[in-house]
């Protein structure tokens, strides 16, 4: 449930002034070659939430860096059109199709990159176990609908406050995206 979803233009940027892209090439350079920024990421409250966001994106990246294959492989439509559905799936049931055909839910490909990572638990940082653990434990919190994940991701927190208000207020739960 995030607000800068809809603004995002592009899923890559890397020349002159920054547009609202899920990854920018930082034209200044430290060290070695030029940096990503990754600038759709919110600005999250929980700790559970940040500890996710940070150690997921750094398992990630340093899986790719290494040269893995990680995750399901791409979508079959931009990925803009995907963050957006994506960010409308309130109950995470929506299905997003891959180009080899598959039709894939948001925890199902949280999975995929998931178990990928895990494969290479070996040669990742020594915190690696934990974060994976956490990770397997709050997509199993979704997947299950435990109440635990509602107290820790800030999606799910806002999603309480907004249905609460929806309710105090009359409105109908279509209006949660606008109320967003």
């Amino acid at each position: 449930l995030s607000p800068r979803a809809c603004r995002i233009e592009s899923s890559f940027y890397c020349r002159g002034v920054v547009r609202r892209a899920l990854v920018f090439v930082k034209p200044e350079s430290y060290g070695r070659g030029d940096r990503l920024h990754v600038i759709c990421g919110e600005s999250l409250l929980s700790y559970a939430s940040n500890y996710l966001k940070y150690a997921t994106t750094a398992l990630v990246a340093r899986c790719l860096h290494a040269g893995y294959r990680i995750g399901p492989g791409p979508f079959a439509h931009s990925p803009i059109c995907v963050l957006r559905r994506l960010n409308r799936d309130l109950d995470l049931s929506a299905r997003f199709l891959m180009q080899d055909s598959r039709s894939l839910s948001a925890l199902e490909i949280q999975e995929a990159i998931l178990d990928d990572v895990y494969e290479h638990i070996g040669e990742l940082p020594a915190w690696a176990p934990v974060a994976v653990t956490r990770w397997g434990t709050i997509l199993a919190e979704l997947k299950s609908g435990h109440p635990g994940a509602a107290r820790k991701l800030d999606w799910l927190v806002y999603l309480r406050a907004l249905t609460a208000m929806r309710e105090e207020y009359g409105y109908s739960l279509e209006e949660i995206p606008r109320l967003n």
